[in-house]
């Protein structure tokens, strides 16, 4: 069965398609051509089939610009971390530059205070070194030698510490060992109400010089002064 209109009447027919070529209406007897309406049928179902094709084509240039763009988006958001990380690696460097100057200006600032530090200290380091070493040193050597070889006469240790001996006691250990220039001075310190003991050494100088550690070889006419406590 078959649904048309008479293009006539208007009616609504209903007819038996059996491969026929035409048909007539069953109010009016209007011919109806039914090859047309195959054709207006076939050409509806290839319009049909055109505007499904041409959807399909729309929906998947659609999804290719979707696909695109997400390409596009994924493009832009690597170009942007790779365009952060260089930017990060130019950060680093420039920091490590900056902090390669500040260690060459203190390089350059250590380096001037060992310089000044060099020059006036370490010169005076050097030439008091050399004083002692080339001048000091072999002078006394050299006096060492003269005094053994003169007989030098070497105080003893047993004296040491001096203090509270009595000066008549050091007087004859010295004169006893061969020193020929031994005197003794009074310092005339002991009075009522100060405590110190009468004849006891305050102190023993060789040549001017106050000896405190025996053991040290003088020549035997070395100026010896026993200083002591007395009225």
């Amino acid at each position: 069965m078959r649904a048309l209109i008479c293009e006539k009447c208007g009616a609504n027919l209903s007819i038996n398609d059996d491969n026929r070529d035409f048909a007539f209406c069953q109010y009016c007897g209007t011919k109806i051509m039914l090859d047309d309406y195959r054709s207006s049928h076939t050409q509806r179902i290839i319009d049909e089939a055109r505007v499904i094709e041409a959807v399909t084509e729309r929906q998947i240039r659609l999804r290719e610009m979707e696909l695109q763009e997400r390409e596009q988006n994924q493009r832009e958001q690597v170009q942007a971390e790779e365009l952060k990380r260089q930017k990060k690696i130019e950060r680093k460097i420039k920091n490590w530059r900056r902090f390669n100057k500040i260690l060459i200006i203190i390089w350059i600032i250590v380096s001037l205070i060992l310089l000044i530090t060099a020059l006036y200290v370490g010169i005076p380091v050097i030439l008091v070194g050399g004083y002692i070493t080339l001048i000091r040193i072999p002078h006394f050597i050299d006096n060492k030698r003269m005094i053994m070889e003169t007989g030098g006469i070497r105080i003893p240790t047993s004296l040491f510490p001096c203090e509270d001996r009595n000066f008549n006691e050091v007087l004859l250990t010295l004169e006893g060992l061969g020193f020929t220039n031994v005197s003794c001075v009074n310092l005339h310190d002991v009075m009522i109400g100060i405590i110190k003991r009468q004849g006891s050494v305050e102190k023993i100088t060789v040549n001017g010089i106050e000896v405190q550690f025996g053991g040290r070889m003088y020549p035997k006419n070395a100026a010896i002064v026993i200083t002591y406590h007395g009225r």
